[in-house]
């Protein structure tokens, strides 16, 4: 969808009349998704494979750190103990052992290769034709480049991400009858029940960690256009080191909205302990209808301190995940002969 309205945008201005006719005569559709980032040329297709190489190995190297954080945020039943990051480990070992804390991790891979190949697509086209690194709106340019990549990456992950969340509470034991159960409840509804949430806090977390990873690279001198195959190599390091802070800074910025999302995605779940709708066949609980009726519950029942819920977590789970995610992305292209020389 990002992907979509940057290059509608990017066509218009090229060919602001005509209509539709216009473009289809004037542009090469095909030489549009061949576009090139630099003058060695970064084919589309490029792209997609790196950003899906980064998009799995993130998920997969902090996955059970992010089911703790899970445990810790979802909304437990009224009158319910606060969870700590020690107490969810030990529910996760009781329940499945080891294995546990890696429920539910069929359904992310899924759904974050074409999540990720739209993030680093859209990331990469807007780069090239909205951000002007010697402009004095770079930073605002970068962070709304950052808010298309995210949109585009979270219209896909946003219903895996419910399945997931779901599956790392012991709720169901496959994706399959997570999946067939939801649909079968509400069709469509539940799995997009938390978009608005999610937009609204990755939509700012997108352009947070965007805009400070591009200063960051920027500040440390990366991607220069004239340094050499042995220097592009030797600065990979530094692009995770960037990613990482980047990615503590904006999940620091935006953790009261990802209580608030994982509220929405999860409530229902609420089935006492072990979380198990299944197995205790109790009836759903729909407690948070959306964002404001959240914030407002939240705030009333647990103060303040409800909203950093999972803080330590979270933060610990998006700096290196975002380190190995855009460290990756930026390693795959540079061994694919894709990085600026």
């Amino acid at each position: 969808f990002g992907s979509s309205l940057l290059l509608w945008s990017a066509m218009a201005h090229d060919h602001p009349v005509g209509g539709l006719d216009a473009l289809s005569t004037n542009v090469d559709i095909d030489a549009w998704l061949e576009w090139e980032e630099r003058k060695e040329g970064v084919p589309f297709r490029h792209h997609a494979v790196a950003g899906a190489s980064a998009g799995v190995m993130e998920h997969l190297f902090m996955y059970p750190v992010d089911t703790l954080k899970t445990r810790v945020q979802a909304w437990k039943g009224s009158g319910s103990a606060t969870t700590t990051v020690r107490e969810a480990a030990i529910e996760v070992m009781a329940e499945g052992g080891y294995r546990g804390f890696f429920r539910g991790i069929p359904a992310v891979v899924a759904g974050c290769v074409p999540a990720h190949v739209a993030l680093f697509t859209t990331f990469e086209f807007g780069k090239l034709h909205v951000i002007d690194e010697d402009s004095p709106y770079h930073v605002w340019q970068s962070g709304s480049v950052g808010i298309f990549a995210q949109l585009a990456h979270d219209g896909i992950l946003t219903p895996c991400d419910v399945v997931k969340q779901r599956l790392q509470l012991g709720s169901y034991p496959t994706v399959r009858s997570c999946v067939a159960e939801l649909w079968k409840a509400d069709g469509l509804r539940p799995f997009y029940r938390s978009f608005g949430a999610t937009l609204v806090m990755n939509l700012p977390f997108g352009a947070a960690f965007v805009a400070t990873n591009e200063k960051l690279k920027s500040a440390m001198g990366l991607g220069s256009s004239a340094r050499t195959s042995d220097q592009a190599k030797t600065e990979l390091p530094r692009y995770f080191l960037a990613a990482g802070f980047a990615g503590a800074v904006s999940s620091a910025l935006t953790q009261p909205l990802d209580v608030v999302k994982t509220r929405l995605q999860t409530q229902d779940c609420a089935c006492g302990v072990p979380l198990a709708c299944e197995k205790t066949g109790a009836a759903p609980v729909v407690k948070y209808e959306n964002i404001s009726s959240s914030v407002r519950l939240i705030l009333r029942e647990e103060g303040a301190a409800g909203f950093m819920k999972g803080l330590f977590p979270r933060v610990v789970t998006v700096a290196p995940s975002a380190a190995v995610c855009w460290g990756t992305y930026e390693t795959v292209k540079t061994f694919l002969g894709l990085s600026a020389l």
